[in-house]
């Protein structure tokens, strides 16, 4: 049986960590991207077969992803029709109404497009920031059209699998729903708070006292504004109903702090936290939990491969890390991360062993 060609339409974050991913896999997998340099490197690491970029290139594959931006993925949808009939299409915005209607109005075999987005990436774009590894246990949602092949659905959802993505099968009004909520409006009030802060009048004091929490809030900012500006655009309908959503409930809050009543605010953050607490207990949200703990470690050559490693040698794995302190001369506080309670526990005794002072977060 021949094997599968896949192409892949942009190779920044997410298409250059498809294009790794699946030609690890062993696929042959043909990379198109405006950025020569993107290609030539794709090429020169042998993660993609071509060592130019021409759409022509995609005429013999059997699963075509569009991984580029928003207004980049309307424009090259019709531009597509040239394809076998029986090639899957399929992109990676986080907005699926546009793409959708786009695909149903201007492809000739729109049952064969179906809607994708990987709930995964990083603040840093372009080929060089991505890795195979990207999509290991991320939710990765697809959206189907209603006369969508039921096989061409499962032979894609299949080899999205194959990467390690969670695969969901949902509809397209309730993904940007969801999305808005969940993704879009979080994206549209960091960029707003770091918009507030910026014009306050003592902005160089509070650029210096910015840590911990806020960091953490704000830490999406840090992503093209470009990109976000067409997500939230083509999405600006369900994103403008979770900002009203969002306005009562901060409107909500002023009255009770202003009524002066503290058993009112009280049982509204409560509210809150059980949220995030159910959110962390029963992994159904948006992304996988994470359980995670901080630990000290001297500012000195080697430490955190000495804590990895140590790690690694109790075959531990660990999901996340980030330095949230460093202090020259006096160490920093390290924070892991772990896909399941146990893995966190057991790293934990590990490290107080050593007297790394770790902490549960």
């Amino acid at each position: 049986m021949r094997e599968m060609k896949i192409g892949i339409v942009g190779l920044g974050l997410i298409g250059g960590s498809l294009a790794r991913a699946f030609s690890y896999l062993g696929y042959q997998v043909y990379g198109i991207d405006t950025n020569s340099q993107y290609v030539e490197l794709a090429y020169r690491e042998k993660v993609i077969v071509n060592n130019h970029s021409d759409l022509n290139l995609l005429t013999s594959c059997d699963v075509v992803f569009l991984a580029t931006p928003p207004e980049t993925t309307l424009q090259l949808i019709p531009a597509l029709n040239f394809l076998k009939p029986e090639t899957i299409i399929t992109d990676t915005v986080s907005i699926k109404g546009e793409i959708m209607q786009t695909a149903r109005e201007k492809l000739n075999n729109a049952k064969n497009f179906i809607g994708g987005h990987p709930l995964t990436g990083m603040e840093r774009g372009g080929y060089q920031a991505g890795h195979r590894f990207l999509f290991e246990n991320s939710y990765y949602f697809l959206i189907p059209g209603p006369d969508a092949p039921e096989d061409t659905v499962t032979k894609l959802k299949g080899l999205l699998e194959k990467i390690g993505a969670l695969v969901i099968v949902s509809d397209v009004t309730t993904h940007d729903r969801i999305t808005a909520q969940l993704s879009h409006l979080p994206h549209a009030i960091a960029y707003s708070l770091c918009r507030m802060c910026q014009k306050e009048e003592d902005n160089e004091l509070l650029m210096k006292l910015a840590a911990g929490g806020f960091r953490d809030l704000t830490r999406i900012a840090a992503s093209s504004p470009e990109l976000w500006s067409e997500i939230l655009l083509y999405n600006r309908e369900e994103v403008a109903k979770s900002i009203d959503l969002f306005i009562g409930e901060l409107l909500t809050l002023k009255n009770l702090l202003m009524a002066g009543n503290k058993n009112e605010i009280s049982a509204f953050l409560k509210e809150g936290q059980e949220f995030r607490t159910n959110l962390n207990q029963n992994g159904k949200g948006y992304l996988l939990p994470l359980y995670d703990l901080t630990a000290n470690i001297p500012d000195r050559p080697g430490m955190l491969a000495k804590v990895t490693g140590l790690l690694a040698r109790f075959n531990i794995n660990i999901k996340d890390i980030e330095i949230l302190k460093a202090r020259e001369g006096d160490g920093g506080v390290l924070k892991l991360s772990f896909a399941t309670f146990e893995e966190r526990q057991k790293a934990f005794s590990l490290l107080e062993k050593e007297g790394y002072r770790p902490v549960l977060r």
